[in-house]
């Protein structure tokens, strides 16, 4: 297996859009550094092969993914105008549950399992909502409030971005 240009992009949005200093991917022989500008380089015990590439990594590479980044931008934004449109109206009082990160959304723990919620469902404080998968990490969110679910705002197994409202509710 080996990664595409389109594989490393999303490497670099993923820590562009998180609080990750720093992510290291290894597939076979391939390994791949990617780490905020600024964030501490490796301990002095790395390898000095990779000492030269990491701090020159940033440069070169950042600018790769950048005529990339906008159509996959422009892209996920025309799938999710109907979340982005539906954001602005929230009720006054009402939760807006939002993505830690960018990934993929599922409603449901497994795929022959019925979604966590669905909108009318209550829900109390902590209850699990969905799952975002992130390189087949999968992160539960939890409801922040104790109340009833008024929205659904992601469709199931598509891109979400970082703090996209996944959720909005009504609380208790």
């Amino acid at each position: 297996m080996s990664l595409t240009h389109s594989d490393i992009a999303d490497i670099i949005r993923i820590v562009d859009r998180s609080t990750l200093d720093e992510i290291v991917v290894e597939i076979g022989d391939l390994k791949v550094e990617v780490r905020r500008k600024g964030a501490m380089p490796p301990a002095a015990g790395a390898p000095a092969a990779l000492a030269p590439s990491v701090p020159s990594s940033p440069s070169p590479v950042s600018p790769e993914p950048s005529p990339a980044a906008p159509p996959a931008k422009a892209a996920a934004g025309q799938d999710r105008v109907p979340a982005a449109a539906g954001a602005p109206s929230l009720v006054e009082g009402q939760v807006a549950v939002r993505s830690p990160m960018v990934g993929t959304f599922y409603r449901r723990p497994a795929p022959d399992e019925p979604p966590y919620v669905e909108v009318g469902s209550e829900v109390e404080t902590d209850a699990p909502l969905c799952l975002v998968e992130v390189m087949k990490l999968y992160t539960t969110i939890y409801a922040k409030t104790r109340g009833r679910i008024a929205r659904i705002c992601a469709r199931e197994a598509e891109l979400v971005e970082y703090d996209q409202i996944l959720f909005v509710i009504d609380p208790a």
